[in-house]
């Protein structure tokens, strides 16, 4: 796979698009990449393409689209992470390791047992985009996902969609469909009322098994089978 870069542009072949700020630090200063060499652009939303520098000044690089990026890096279901608030460092390593296997979203939610405040997280957007875009460059995707703002379990229940609580009580399997949401307790584990109440609401119940499991080990660890096909 070639060196990949983030623009924010639109990625047309046969066009010139220049990279400037960070993503042109990393490609000439990091990677020391030089005029002629080959590249790979994506914009975020579903577009990747080939690109051959064409030109480097002392604050950007210029290219030229070349050919579009055919293999398919995307998950085949949509899945979105519906996770309470945890330690905001664990926190970043769900948004990592989620990207990297695929997840569409992340919706962080309030629950019984949350014991870190939604006031700990102002601020740390654009560190979390940060985190996102580089877990994208790195795994080869080509769409960034998105992070929701802060909701509580009611509401994330109510929204359209199939859910699917994780929870050691859990007597079913994800069912299959092409798009899920799946919910992750905080370190506390799930109240009684809260899984009864996600039963109540058509949620599917879903254990990982006997073994107890940090939160953001659930995250991963049932992000991995659903998309990866458990």
């Amino acid at each position: 796979m070639l060196d990949r870069f983030f623009l924010d542009a639109t990625l047309e072949t046969g066009t010139s698009v220049s990279l400037k700020g960070d993503e042109f630090h990393h490609a000439a200063r990091v990677h020391r990449k030089r005029v002629d060499d080959e590249v790979e652009l994506f914009d975020g939303r579903g577009r990747g393409v080939v690109a051959k520098i064409i030109a480097i000044s002392a604050d950007s690089m210029e290219l030229e689209i070349a050919r579009e990026v055919v293999e398919a890096r995307e998950a085949a279901i949509e899945l979105e992470i519906a996770i309470s608030l945890i330690q905001p460092e664990r926190l970043e390593l769900v948004l990592q390791k989620a990207t990297e296997l695929g997840v569409s979203s992340i919706l962080p939610i309030t629950t019984a047992r949350v014991e870190v405040k939604p006031e700990r997280f102002r601020g740390k957007e654009e560190r979390w985009r940060k985190i996102i875009l580089e877990a994208s460059k790195q795994s080869g995707r080509v769409t960034l996902p998105r992070i929701e703002e802060i909701v509580d379990l009611k509401e994330a229940l109510a929204r359209p969609g199939v859910n699917v609580f994780l929870d050691p009580s859990g007597d079913t399997r994800p069912p299959k469909a092409a798009s899920m949401r799946l919910f992750i307790g905080p370190e506390g584990g799930w109240s009684v009322e809260e899984v009864a109440e996600a039963r109540a609401m058509g949620a599917a119940v879903w254990s990982l098994g006997t073994r107890r499991l940090r939160a953001e080990t659930a995250a991963i660890a049932g992000a991995a089978l659903v998309i990866l096909g458990e």
